[in-house]
């Protein structure tokens, strides 16, 4: 019971919440809506339009958030684990230490937004917007990244063993300490020059 009033308190807040005028939108949230820890576990969430939500600690394993338009979103430590983002559109939105394992990213744009620490792996980003923004210290092992826009991201410590780069843009990314292991690079090539930090963190850079 707990549970369906949280995802249709969610469900009602995010319908009403872009009836704000856009100059609302462009500033800092007044208030954040709180839903922390909560329960939405395989929630139908598709399509719908985010503003300044806690989320933070929330259970969203499985949830559907295809072609979701998210502005000021709180994520940090909420489990997405197989969660659908597909298309979706995140603007200031945190995913810090979230769990985003086998979750499909795929053609979903993200802009000032922070994946510092979070779990990727085998996520699906291919073709994903992923410019301007902290991957410090993510986890993306296995992670699609195919033809993913990388510009000016920060990748600094990341874990990209087995990723999958081909046809990737790092343009000007920071990579500083980024752990290179079985990893496929933007031209094809593999790239195995970080495989001993993969497997022992502390010979890293000796």
């Amino acid at each position: 019971m707990k549970r369906m009033l949280s995802v249709f308190s969610l469900l009602i807040f995010i319908g009403v919440s872009w009836s704000v005028s856009a100059s609302r939108v462009i500033t800092e949230c007044a208030q954040w809506q709180d839903f922390v820890r909560a329960d939405l576990k395989g929630a139908n969430l598709k399509g719908g339009n985010w503003l300044c939500i806690n989320l933070t600690g929330a259970n969203l394993e499985g949830a559907d958030l295809r072609g979701a338009n998210v502005y000021r979103l709180n994520l940090t430590q909420a489990n997405l684990k197989d969660a659908n983002l597909g298309a979706a559109k995140f603007r200031t939105t945190s995913f810090a230490k979230a769990n985003l394992k086998d979750a499909n990213l795929m053609g979903a744009k993200f802009y000032e937004t922070s994946f510092a620490k979070a779990n990727l792996t085998k996520a699906n980003l291919a073709g994903s917007v992923l410019m301007w923004l902290s991957l410090v210290e993510a986890n993306l092992t296995e992670a699609n990244l195919q033809g993913a826009k990388l510009n000016y991201a920060n990748l600094t410590k990341a874990n990209l063993t087995g990723a999958d780069l081909k046809r990737a843009d790092l343009t000007e990314a920071n990579l500083t300490d980024v752990i290179f292991c079985r990893t496929i690079m933007p031209d094809g090539r593999t790239n195995n020059l970080g495989c001993n930090c993969a497997l022992d963190t502390l010979t890293c850079n000796k």
